[in-house]
């Protein structure tokens, strides 16, 4: 009998006896099977055989290393086939010994990429395989340690905007490196197919620098040493050039779809958009942020804004929300509306406030994501409406209504998400925009599912944006709530300590972004209630965080603790200067910097801080030539910075001055002084003083400091001390 056995792709032939063989009494009283038999036994393994295929990708694989893993984006891949390592030094130990390259994955549950490659690719066998026999697989979650979601190529992904969610990276055995494997287009393909090409020839490509060593001594982590050298040199010292930011980002608006778009793909730029308005470039931001408010990345079911599209016109949506970003949004808004006169920009506003307080705000914490829930034919189970579904809710008026407001058609909108397709239904005709839109949120599809529940960073920063919003509005209800929600960030603190609890499986250790996010929400909170003991708290981790994270590199900073680099990716320890999930640490640290340096004043901390804003603001203003729009916060920063005049109320009714004066110049920093804060002008007559540099105008009144003190900024720079603009 002749048995054929398939293994590792081969057909193996195998003899053995016939039944009987060798044993003639036995062989009369056993009948060989007739054709019959044969062609029935052979017809069922053919049925099994297609059986088993079909049912395959619906068996269960042996869980890997993650299975048990409270990281989100590690357990996501829990039930692959690839042998994944955590980032820890077992795997560049067995990279090393085996001499293979190291595949690094760094993601986050809110990367529609990230799934893709998990629900496909990934569980492909040849795809498996490849990775199995020639690869390190190290897999990193990005949303609990932010600090990697920058740690390569941070430079040069100014001018490469690969998805920041899902960044897939090839190193050497030395933890350098070699490549990045990048969504650099909207129609760039990721399925099985074009993944195992890349990975064959990121492979071959590898292997003929192992095989030449001169090429391995030029190509081996160049991408990362040269941005590390751009961030080292003196040469390009200087205060950055705001007039050519601002002509790029005016001419890379889309003419019809507005946004920055980069190879086709849309996202949503709050810091871009906030230096046109703060630099009052109204009509070009308005040319590319209105057509943004009226496409499917403003979500009109339940308020916020999706974080980007795969095309032009926002038609293929992707329906991951950021926390963070949607924040920034919601100031964005406000300031424009309350600039603009604007009542759509202002609704749009209060909207993005109902998603943060409604959607993602569970016991009294923020998630740092709504996870999208696309289905195969790319509509969200929870947002879509398909055109059966639409006739189910609303009757013929309405619906017509909504097909015709709400882009429910078909035709033009194939993912079928309501959104509103003109600004000016926000102001006229909000009531039935109103009405329609909770008739469809209380038919809608299971509630989506929201991640990273517990982060400190994010806590802090959409805190600190929904408590500046408050003040601008001047409503006490939004006020004490966002104050509450400062309030809360105790859960975070142990003395001089930051606890980050068990319950919410956070990152062990705090992040830079934790240090200046709170620091943030702490100095909100002094500028609306004038509690001075916030203010200390702020400005005490504010200092911990800049002498923790420092770098030998005058001006930048490091966003994880130093050494987790040792010993496996190499040179990590890097400055953040685009805005990858929100603004960067780098204008983090300008802004602030500058802002507790103002209320401190002409002191030795003062002065410090403001040293350190105008270090970091020169630092960088030769590596962010490239003008991308993902450096808007740094030079927004700046633009505070260069144009440095400010207000601060003195006086039994210091706070209510305060407040009064920032409705209505609400890009300005504004603050009132008590206690320790500003003595040299406490010691003067009551009433709001203006400070440019050295000068100081006042006592003024509120319509005196709201005439001087201009809501744009002035893009030439005026005259700063120059000891506060020399870098060491």
């Amino acid at each position: 009998m002749t048995d054929f056995v398939q293994g590792n792709g081969h057909i193996f032939q195998n003899s053995t006896a016939a039944p009987g063989d060798g044993h003639p009494g036995l062989q009369s009283s056993v009948q060989r099977p007739s054709y019959i038999v044969v062609t029935l036994v052979t017809c069922a393994l053919v049925f099994i055989g297609f059986g088993v295929k079909l049912l395959k990708p619906y068996v269960p694989k042996s869980a890997n290393i993650f299975a048990s893993s409270r990281e989100e984006f590690l357990l996501q891949g829990a039930a692959e086939g690839i042998r994944w390592y955590p980032n820890n030094e077992l795997a560049f130990v067995e990279a090393r010994r085996t001499g293979k390259p190291i595949l690094l994955e760094i993601g986050c549950p809110w990367s529609r990429l990230g799934r893709q490659l998990d629900e496909d690719a990934f569980q492909d066998d040849a795809v498996v395989d490849l990775l199995s026999r020639d690869f390190i697989c190290v897999r990193v979650d990005g949303m609990r340690h932010p600090d990697w979601l920058n740690a390569l190529m941070p430079v040069g992904r100014l001018t490469n905007r690969f998805s920041v969610g899902c960044q897939l990276w090839v190193l050497d055995p030395a933890g350098h490196v070699v490549e990045v494997i990048g969504q650099t287009a909207s129609d760039q393909a990721f399925d099985h197919s074009s993944v195992l090409n890349m990975l064959l020839g990121v492979r071959n490509r590898y292997s003929s620098i192992e095989l030449d060593s001169g090429k391995e001594s030029e190509e081996v982590g160049v991408l990362q040493r040269q941005d590390l050298d751009r961030l080292k040199s003196t040469s390009t010292i200087a205060l950055p050039d705001l007039d050519g930011f601002q002509q790029a980002l005016d001419e890379s608006i889309d003419p019809t779809y507005g946004g920055f778009p980069k190879s086709g793909i849309q996202s949503i730029q709050p810091e871009a958009w906030s230096f046109q308005l703060l630099s009052g470039d109204t009509e070009n931001l308005k040319r590319s942020l209105v057509p943004i408010l009226e496409s499917p990345l403003d979500d009109a079911l339940d308020g916020g804004f999706y974080r980007a599209s795969r095309s032009l016109d926002c038609r293929q949506v992707e329906f991951d929300k950021l926390t963070c970003r949607n924040a920034e949004m919601l100031l964005l808004l406000a300031q424009a509306g309350a600039l603009l006169s604007d009542p759509g920009l202002s609704y749009a506003s209060k909207r993005t406030w109902n998603y943060l307080a409604n959607e993602v705000y569970r016991d009294r914490i923020f998630a740092t994501c709504r996870v999208g829930d696309e289905l195969t034919d790319g509509r969200s189970e929870h947002s879509s409406f398909s055109p059966s579904r639409l006739r189910a809710i609303l009757k013929s008026d309405d619906r017509n209504w909504a097909i015709q407001n709400l882009g429910l058609n078909v035709a033009v909108n194939p993912l079928m998400t309501p959104y509103p397709t003109s600004l000016s239904l926000l102001g006229k005709d909000r009531e039935t925009f109103d009405r329609i839109v909770e008739a469809l949120r209380r038919a809608g599809g299971p509630s989506a599912k929201v991640s990273g529940l517990g982060q400190l960073d994010t806590n802090a920063f959409t805190a600190a944006r929904m408590l500046e919003t408050a003040r601008i509005w001047q409503d006490r209800e939004s006020l004490n709530f966002a104050l509450d929600a400062v309030d809360a960030l105790g859960r975070f603190e142990d003395g001089a300590s930051f606890v980050l609890p068990d319950l919410y499986d956070v990152t062990p250790q705090p992040t830079l972004p934790d240090y200046l996010s709170y620091a943030d929400a702490q100095l909100q909170d002094y500028l609306a209630t004038g509690r001075v003991v916030a203010l200390d708290k702020g400005l005490a981790r504010l200092q911990q965080g800049l002498e923790s994270f420092g770098t030998d590199i005058s001006g930048a900073y490091r966003l994880g603790p130093s050494g987790t680099s040792a010993n496996a990716v190499q040179d990590i320890e890097v400055p953040e200067i685009a805005d990858n999930v929100r603004e960067s640490c780098t204008a983090q640290i300008i802004r602030l910097s500058l802002e507790y340096g103002r209320l401190l004043g002409d002191t030795a901390k003062g002065r410090d801080l403001q040293h350190r804003a105008f270090t970091a603001m020169s630092r960088f203003a030769g590596v962010t030539g490239s003008f991308s729009p993902t450096a808007g916060g740094y030079f927004t920063a700046s633009l505070l910075g260069q144009d440095d005049r400010y207000a601060i109320a003195v006086g039994p009714h210091a706070q209510q001055l305060s407040d009064q004066l920032f409705s209505k110049v609400p890009t300005r920093f504004v603050a009132p002084a008590f206690g320790k804060i500003r003595r040299d002008l406490q010691r003067r007559a009551p009433g709001i003083y203006i400070l440019r540099g050295p000068d100081v105008y006042g006592p003024l009144t509120v319509a005196q400091a709201a005439e001087t003190l201009p809501c744009f900024y002035s893009l030439a720079p005026l005259p700063v001390d120059i000891r506060h603009t020399s870098v060491p």
